[in-house]
């Protein structure tokens, strides 16, 4: 991977564990020559969010119900946490929910939203 960024003038990648993860971050080239009509959806600033919001937006590369989430980040399945841990991401256009007709379906899952950077949110 490191050999194809270069290969393509791209920065290189950073990689590590913290025993339990192996992680990898991508960077994007500096400069914008190459942005085209949607590069609104692909840089989403994420500063700003707590540690265990980050962590659900990476969680949710997958779609996952509310319950997971919330066990995923070790807090209990209580509606001020759906509230501050999802739909407050919801309503700031980080995550989209699966159903958004209905937000309430008890098969409502929860999901990152397609071309958000997930590079400037990991922990």
């Amino acid at each position: 991977m490191v050999e194809a960024c270069k290969n393509a003038k791209l920065p290189e990648p950073e990689y590590g564990t913290n025993g339990a993860f192996v992680w990898i971050t991508f960077k994007r080239p500096s400069s914008n020559t190459n942005s085209d009509s949607n590069s609104d959806t692909s840089s989403i600033i994420v500063h700003g969010l707590s540690d265990k919001q980050k962590e659900v937006l990476s969680f949710c590369i997958f779609e996952r119900s509310s319950r997971e989430i919330l066990d995923h980040i070790g807090v209990t399945y209580h509606s001020k946490n759906i509230e501050k841990f999802i739909n407050s991401l919801v309503d700031a256009g980080h995550l989209k929910r699966t159903i958004p007709d209905t937000p309430n379906s008890h098969l409502q899952k929860y999901m990152t939203k397609k071309g958000m950077n997930l590079l400037e949110c990991a922990i």
